[in-house]
């Protein structure tokens, strides 16, 4: 694909909205990580109340869960919120995900 946006997704599935306070921290959290993937990553936020099928579907053991994917595979999956640096270094090692 020409457009690089649409190949590489951030998936990040988040908390139901019970936990309000917890999912404004962790949408702060994952903004700031996300930040330096710059335009080659989407960022898509899966809230577990909106979307419980796709949640359920990659099974996490806890919210937030953060998967990379790259043309629909899975690339790399994560409990919990990992830092930018993380991020980064996995795309440059995958090979098949650029990085701006």
């Amino acid at each position: 694909m020409g457009d690089t946006s649409a190949d590489t997704v951030l998936l990040v599935m988040l908390a139901t909205q019970g936990h309000r306070d917890e999912t404004s921290h962790q949408l702060i959290a994952v903004m700031v990580f996300a930040a330096p993937l710059g335009p080659a990553t989407q960022l898509l936020q899966i809230d577990e109340a909106t979307y419980p099928a796709v949640v359920r579907s990659f099974a996490p053991t806890e919210l937030p869960t953060c998967v990379l994917m790259h043309q629909g595979v899975e690339l790399w999956w994560q409990p919990g919120l990992p830092d930018a640096e993380q991020i980064v270094a996995l795309m440059k090692i995958s090979g098949q995900v650029p990085v701006l």
